[in-house]
């Protein structure tokens, strides 16, 4: 039953995300990423352009993919989940904004999906410590990193499904604000529990 309310919560996304992956929904184009849209003052695509898709595959993925991560790697803690997954949003839209300066337009889930899938890693660590497979996924997901800003990678190669290039920067952005927000996470929680522990006065 806890499973539930985070089911609902998926088919509400896959609603809204097949509305707005549509190539004639009249509202896409406002809610996703375009720079000078955003100079003008839209800053609220800065958030959207995460929940909005430029063609049905390229959500499909994507949500399969959130799906995944929430299901191995935050199955017990739902709000976690969303807390996590609000927090990275607005910080990458604000990053891919400040340093992504070449990023003219922008949309997808897939920068955010990356910073969940190495936050949730790093808590799986901090329980299973010893476990050879929580490193060897942050390791492969490391892997996965490199090799997109190798020469070996083609960001064009899925543009005839996505219909734009791979936005690499995002994955790699939303990685490292999953890297540093995790453990900070982890630093306030082993925090609030020596707090605990110390006797009061």
């Amino acid at each position: 039953m806890r499973s539930a309310p985070m089911i609902r919560i998926l088919w509400i996304c896959l609603l809204l995300g097949a509305s707005l992956a549509g190539t004639d929904f009249m509202f896409r184009d406002q809610l996703l990423y375009q720079r000078d849209a955003v100079n003008s003052g839209q800053w609220h695509r800065l958030l959207t352009c995460h929940f909005t898709h430029f063609t049905l595959y390229h959500l499909a993925t994507n949500l399969a993919g959130a799906a995944m991560a929430y299901v191995i790697l935050f199955s017990r803690q739902t709000a976690c989940f969303i807390a996590a997954m609000v927090m990275l949003s607005v910080m990458l839209g604000a990053g891919l904004h400040a340093w992504a300066l070449h990023l003219s337009v922008y949309a997808g889930f897939s920068g955010v999906l990356h910073g969940l899938v190495v936050f949730g890693i790093l808590q799986q660590l901090e329980v299973h410590r010893r476990d050879p497979f929580w490193w060897l996924a942050l390791a492969a997901v490391a892997g996965k990193l490199f090799y997109e800003q190798s020469s070996a990678f083609d960001p064009q190669a899925f543009s005839s499904l996505l219909s734009v290039p791979v936005a690499t920067i995002a994955h790699w952005q939303g990685a490292a604000l999953g890297l540093i927000s995790g453990l900070l996470f982890l630093l306030s929680k082993r925090q609030r529990s020596l707090e605990k522990r110390q006797p009061s006065q």
